[in-house]
């Protein structure tokens, strides 16, 4: 049995005492990242949500051999129809909408995670995510930049589409570089 102290508190052992500690310091980690790393969390699904749809409308446009509505004449005709709006085979705009899902998916599995564990492991699951996240963000956004640089520089046009896909992976990027250095 126990032994209490005078205040009837069960006295720890000091192993015990330390565990418990550990044990509180994850908890409040934890919390602390339930309020700003839900925040952070949102900011990520709705980018990914805003990527995809740009992506999605782009891919319709590809295979529904439709006009694609754009801001400076026909500037985004001219990027999509040229050989660099393919990759492996593969239109740019299915490949992006791929990326961002894969994106959506990490970001649902982290929250989901977060949500759903006990704070140590859920601590070591995120760490985990958040690197993987920003790896997979760097790679989006070093294919955007080569993209980008073909539009400007052998292409000679600049698609609007393209350069709002480029802003929304520039910020999941950076959000997701902040959250990796935040943990």
């Amino acid at each position: 049995m126990r032994q209490t102290n005078k205040l009837n508190y069960p006295a720890y052992e000091p192993e015990e005492a330390s565990a418990q500690l550990e044990e509180d310091e994850l908890l409040e980690e934890n919390l602390a990242h339930n309020s700003t790393g839900r925040a952070f969390d949102i900011a990520a699904l709705l980018l990914c949500v805003v990527g995809m749809a740009i992506s999605a409308y782009l891919s319709y446009t590809h295979f529904a051999n439709a006009q694609i509505a754009c801001v400076n004449g026909n500037s985004c005709e001219v990027v999509n129809n040229s050989k660099y709006a393919s990759f492996l085979g593969q239109p740019v705009a299915l490949l992006g909408l791929l990326f961002y899902s894969a994106l959506l998916a990490g970001t649902v599995l982290r929250f989901w995670l977060s949500a759903r564990m006990n704070p140590g492991a859920a601590l070591a699951w995120r760490g985990r995510l958040d690197l993987a996240l920003f790896i997979f963000s760097l790679g989006g956004v070093a294919f955007t930049a080569y993209l980008k640089a073909m539009e400007i520089f052998v292409i000679g046009a600049i698609c609007s589409w393209c350069v709002g896909s480029a802003i929304t992976i520039t910020a999941l990027f950076i959000l997701f570089t902040v959250r990796l250095l935040r943990a």
